[in-house]
């Protein structure tokens, strides 16, 4: 899980008392933890000033960050946050270092001259101190902001900005706004262990297309879902690469793609008796064979599994 909720560092060679002001986790459907791996989190170059000036502690974890300040040093930030000409905000560019992160996430596309911003402006603090920084139930295509926003580029410098460019597909930011009233709940509350703010991303949904090769090709053969949640419908046959012939079988509905699938599809030959179980358990997608294909006007994303 994320990072533990401390309540308190104790650095012992300075004596220092930090408390929790604030956490960020990002979570994602496709981990079997339910958490996005293989994040960094960089600051702004105008948050780094902050974290320097307000002593604050940074501290990474799987799928988040955790903010810690400073007891003694509460009063900088208040003052950060009183200042009416540039309101208190820590601004965060978080990577993704996950090769096929776009083809098992949703929303599996971007969006031309914008990214994916995620903030808690004009959003109370619950009584849970838990707080949702995107709009829908998911993160979506709603998320995402024009690059020549005048809120993104208050975040970022000119020249950071530009050096960052081109790993837009796989990155997103992050700005928590935090303004006086906020620390005061957070100072006053140590047990609430600060905010925790919260990303949800969820697994993109392909049409498991099987592809039976040699024996496997015969016209009677099946797939059936052992729990008899998705079915599976022959396409055919196709014609591939080496003058080889191969049976078609698509799934019926989209099927969420998993690190570790739970998927129970089996391959039967029917037969009038009844049926024989060729394959107990077949493959399931993986993240790097998938296409797009319109189908009824609609264009719909399409797993490949092939079966020799």
């Amino acid at each position: 899980m994320l990072l533990k909720r401390i309540h308190s560092i104790k650095v012992s060679h300075r004596m220092e008392h930090y408390q929790s002001l604030f956490q960020i986790k990002v979570t994602h459907t496709y981990f079997v933890e339910k958490l996005l791996k293989n994040l960094t989190f960089e600051p702004s170059i105008k948050t780094l000033a902050i974290l320097r000036n307000a002593h604050l502690h940074m501290k990474l974890g799987l799928g988040g960050v955790h903010l810690f300040f400073n007891t003694d040093r509460m009063d900088v930030l208040k003052s950060m946050a009183l200042n009416a000409d540039e309101p208190l905000i820590l601004a965060f560019k978080v990577h993704v270092q996950e090769p096929y992160f776009l083809n098992y996430t949703t929303p599996s596309f971007s969006k031309q001259n914008a990214i994916l911003f995620f903030n808690n402006a004009n959003k109370a603090i619950r009584d849970t101190y838990t707080l949702q920084l995107h709009k829908k139930q998911f993160v979506s295509s709603s998320d995402f902001i024009s690059l020549n926003s005048e809120d993104l580029q208050s975040l970022l410098s000119l020249h950071e900005w530009k050096t960052k460019t081109n790993s837009f597909l796989s990155s997103f930011l992050v700005g928590i706004y935090l303004t006086k009233e906020d620390l005061d709940k957070i100072e006053l509350h140590p047990e609430r262990s600060g905010v925790l703010y919260e990303i949800h991303y969820q697994a993109r949904k392909t049409y498991w297309t099987y592809y039976l090769l040699r024996h496997f090709s015969q016209p009677n053969m099946s797939i059936v879902d052992l729990d008899q949640k998705v079915s599976f419908q022959a396409q055919g046959t196709s014609s591939l690469p080496g003058g080889r012939k191969a049976l078609v079988f698509r799934s019926n509905q989209p099927i969420a793609l998993q690190e570790k699938s739970s998927c129970r599809f089996q391959l039967r030959e029917e037969k009038e008796s009844g049926h024989k179980v060729l394959i107990k358990r077949l493959p399931v997608a993986a993240v790097d064979s998938i296409y797009q294909e319109v189908v009824d006007q609609d264009r719909i994303s399409l797993s490949e599994i092939y079966i020799n």
